[in-house]
């Protein structure tokens, strides 16, 4: 995870000083701050969000296989389309934009939340996959 920060921070870097390709958008630039080290911490933020929900996916999927993997992400998004275009998102959107860091130590405690899960999944788990599945058919 460090050395995929200071790869896209080396890339922010080689774009802004010599490509000028795009302009890429970094986290840090939606916090109040510009300290520079805000910035990194930001990145790594999102980036261990996005690795937790992902290994959390990955072992839940192992454990459970693909047929109830599947339905409970349809589910979750069925739900979450729900409340998205019929709930009130105003309060979220407002939390994203307007204090970013408090929204990302949410997202950071998600991610840890996610990682315990993770580690409770697989600390005993299968040998094989969708091993914890009772009712599969021999």
């Amino acid at each position: 995870m460090i050395l995929s920060v200071a790869l896209l921070h080396s890339l922010y870097f080689l774009n802004d000083q010599l490509l000028q390709w795009t302009t890429f958008t970094q986290a840090g630039e939606l916090l109040a701050s510009s300290h520079p080290l805000l910035y990194i911490w930001a990145d790594f933020i999102w980036l261990f969000v996005l690795f937790s929900i992902s290994l959390f996916i990955r072992s839940f999927w192992f454990n459970f296989g693909s047929i109830i993997t599947l339905s409970f992400g349809a589910a979750l998004l069925i739900i979450f389309t729900a409340w998205f275009f019929l709930g009130d998102t105003s309060t979220v959107f407002e939390l994203m934009l307007t204090n970013h860091l408090t929204f990302l130590y949410i997202m950071l405690g998600l991610s840890l939340l996610l990682s315990l899960v993770t580690y409770l999944l697989m600390r005993n788990g299968p040998l094989e996959n969708g091993g914890r599945i009772a009712w599969r058919s021999s």
